[in-house]
C-alpha cells in the first residue's frame, strides 16, 4: 500500500508542474490531498511527504499566480510539516523544503509577511 501511495504521490508532484495543472487541483481539492499526505498522523512514509512538498512547490511555481497564493495562503497549518521534510528528508527533499518554506514564509496568510523567529531560524539551519 505505502508503495502506491508514494508512486502515486510522485506522479502528481510531476503533474503539479503544468500550467495546466492549478484547475485540475482546485477540481479536485488537491491542495487539501497534499497537505494531508504531508501530516504526520495519515501515517504516509518520508518519501510520500517529499513528494507532497515537491507537488506543492511545482504548483507553486509553475501553476500560476493565483496557485502559488494558494499554496502561501497555507501558511502556518503545514509549516511543521514541511519543516520535517526540511530537517528529516533526503537531500533532495530537504533542499525543496526549505525553498517552499521560504515561499510560505514570504507570501504568509492574506499576503502578509509571515513573521516568526523559528521559521527564520529553521531556514536558516536547513540552508546551512
Amino acid at each position: 500500500h505505502a508503495g502506491i501511495v508514494e508512486d502515486a504521490s510522485a506522479v502528481v508532484a510531476q503533474l503539479a508542474g503544468c500550467e495546466e495543472s492549478e484547475a485540475a487541483f482546485r477540481r479536485v481539492s488537491g491542495l487539501g490531498v497534499l497537505v494531508d499526505l504531508l501530516d504526520s498522523g495519515t501515517g504516509s512514509s518520508q518519501r510520500t511527504k517529499e513528494n507532497a512538498v515537491s507537488a506543492l512547490l511545482n504548483l507553486a511555481r509553475w501553476g500560476g499566480e493565483r496557485a502559488a497564493e494558494d499554496v502561501k495562503d497555507l501558511g502556518s497549518g503545514i509549516l511543521s510539516e514541511i519543516a520535517d521534510v526540511a530537517m528529516n528528508g533526503s537531500e533532495k527533499g530537504k533542499s525543496k523544503a526549505v525553498e517552499l518554506l521560504k515561499m510560505v514564509a514570504s507570501g504568509g496568510i492574506d499576503g502578509n509577511e509571515f513573521q516568526d523567529l523559528q521559521l527564520d531560524h529553521l531556514i536558516n539551519q536547513c540552508s546551512a
